[in-house]
């Protein structure tokens, strides 16, 4: 990915999309091959007066073995600070971007969807109700991990469909107009 492009999309991503103001805490969740926009992320939401950057990163790979490991009945259970945590981002009248996707395609192939279907993990009852209320300055943002850029272009090895990916994002976002954050003002 180049550098500039996305620095470009963490400001699009902060200033737009999360709509960060100085001293508000900002969450950022996101697999962990996403890193370097989450890192631009962070670096803009500071520079733009952020209280704080709050990181969580999911590990699809946990869920997949709790789905084939765990006691069947512990795989509806949610820990409970996760929802706390969402709901003290709403208290903090937070801004949240979600780095998609969180849970990659394919992930789950061959786990028995019974099984599969009772983790609803990454997602947590109380971001409906922080939604709902509009409690919470949000973005989802698409993200290309290498299982959806594979998915999209079968064709190409892995980075080159990851790249390949980068460059429809690029244009779905309007990365490649002077002015994105215009350009997206303009099409709203």
């Amino acid at each position: 990915m180049d550098p500039e492009l996305l620095e470009r999309y963490a400001d699009l991503i902060v200033s737009v999309g999360a709509n960060v103001q100085p001293d508000q805490v900002m969450a950022v969740e996101a697999l962990p091959e996403a890193q370097p926009l989450v890192q631009a992320i962070a670096r803009r939401a500071y520079e733009k007066g952020a209280r704080y950057v709050d990181v969580q990163y999911f590990d699809g790979s946990v869920k997949r073995i709790r789905a084939q490991t765990a006691r069947e009945e512990t795989l509806a259970w949610v820990p409970p600070w996760l929802g706390r945590r969402m709901e003290m981002l709403s208290e903090l009248d937070a801004a949240r971007c979600v780095l998609v996707p969180l849970v990659p395609p394919g992930l789950l192939d061959g786990v028995d969807p019974a099984r599969a279907g009772l983790d609803r993990l990454p997602t947590v009852e109380e971001t409906f109700k922080m939604i709902d209320d509009r409690s919470i300055a949000w973005t989802l943002s698409p993200y290309p991990a290498l299982a959806w850029a594979q998915l999209v272009y079968p064709e190409l090895d892995g980075e080159a469909a990851v790249e390949s990916l980068w460059t429809d994002i690029a244009h779905v976002c309007r990365l490649d107009e002077p002015d994105p954050a215009q350009a997206w003002h303009d099409r709203i």
